[in-house]
């Protein structure tokens, strides 16, 4: 049972978070997806269940049914893991919140605004995104209520789909210039990441998951366990649950078993 959402999972279970698939197709990005695309695979071929946590697209929009051709790529290999049987929940991100009216549903991926808890096998799971957890983003609370209200995304949808896309980009720049000037100290903010997980297995949840800060980290405190997956920018993290343990993966193979 995940959210009151009846679905099959099946192990190992892969958590993936802030891949942040851009339109702008550079060295860098195409490596990315090399990278991405060759654990996408390992899924499919261990036969899994993928979790999603969020900023999968550096943006994502959802306009009748429109795929922009340079995530042409991403979405078919989405297709072909489901098409595989692979069962794939995603949580909504700061970057691509807007994708539940035609790609969840057009591949059949299960769709979470906030966040999903489940069982397994005795242990409670907690995986969301992150956004707006840090006590300091007040501001960005009150702009992701405004982002996702119904009647500004009907607005938006006013908008020609490209349009939207490029003023996105302009965006995405703009506000990764302040990020890196205003989050300097990504260690600190991961610490209260933590402390937020940490919170989560104190009221009952074995393991608490969350991407969101680009800063991966673990602690582990009477055998329960708070991660932060990291990013594909820069540290190319994710995770992975076989049943027994919770692995920590850099796509380079230094993985660290929790």
């Amino acid at each position: 049972m995940l959210n009151g959402k009846v679905s099959t999972l099946r192990l190992p279970y892969y958590f993936i978070s802030d891949v942040h698939f851009s339109t702008e197709l550079t060295d860098r990005e195409l490596e990315k997806r090399e990278k991405v695309f060759s654990v996408l695979n390992d899924v499919k071929n261990a036969g899994g269940t993928l979790f999603i946590l969020g900023d999968f697209f550096d943006f994502w929009w959802d306009q009748n049914e429109y795929i922009p051709s340079q995530l042409r790529d991403v979405y078919n290999i989405l297709s072909d893991l489901r098409r595989a049987g692979v069962p794939i929940h995603l949580i909504g991100g700061n970057h691509d919140f807007w994708l539940y009216k035609f790609l969840c549903p057009s591949l059949g991926i299960v769709f979470y605004d906030d966040h999903l808890d489940f069982h397994s096998d005795g242990l409670r799971f907690y995986l969301t995104h992150g956004d707006g957890l840090l006590k300091n983003d007040t501001g960005y609370r009150w702009m992701k209520r405004v982002l996702r209200c119904p009647m500004a995304i009907w607005g938006l949808d006013r908008f020609h789909i490209q349009g939207i896309y490029r003023t996105a980009r302009l965006v995405s720049h703009t506000s990764r210039k302040h990020t890196n000037e205003k989050w300097s100290d990504l260690q600190a903010m991961a610490g209260e990441m933590l402390d937020y997980l940490q919170m989560k297995n104190r009221q009952g949840y074995d393991i608490a998951i969350m991407g969101h800060v680009h800063y991966p980290s673990c602690r582990k405190e009477n055998g329960k366990i708070a991660i932060i997956l990291g990013d594909w920018m820069n540290h190319h993290n994710y995770a992975v649950w076989d049943g027994k343990k919770l692995f920590h993966i850099e796509w380079d193979n230094k993985t660290t078993s929790i």
